[in-house]
């Protein structure tokens, strides 16, 4: 019994911690939180960012597009909450 709470310990705070989010992810999130198109899936930002970096590159600030759809990727689990983390800021600057 100690190994199966020992197990659910270890479950839940995977669960409830989440990576640090390197600063190119943080970075074309507010990219995104600025078009106001916060209501995207992970498959239609990976889309988004591809092409923003492919048709308008570094010089309008679109780099690492591949890499944060990359880490989004490998995060999923935090996905959500990565992304409302931005949405939410934006929401209250624009207030």
């Amino acid at each position: 019994m100690c190994k199966y709470n020992a197990t659910m310990e270890a479950e839940m705070l995977h669960q409830t911690q989440m990576p640090e989010i390197p600063a190119y992810v943080a970075h074309n999130m507010q990219k995104i939180a600025e078009t106001g198109m916060g209501d995207l899936n992970l498959r239609e930002i990976g889309r988004l960012l591809i092409d923003w970096e492919e048709k308008y590159g570094e010089s309008h600030g679109y780099k690492n597009c591949r890499e944060t759809v990359e880490w989004l990727s490998e995060n999923y689990e935090y996905f959500e909450e990565v992304k409302n983390i931005f949405i939410s800021e934006n929401k209250s600057q624009l207030s």
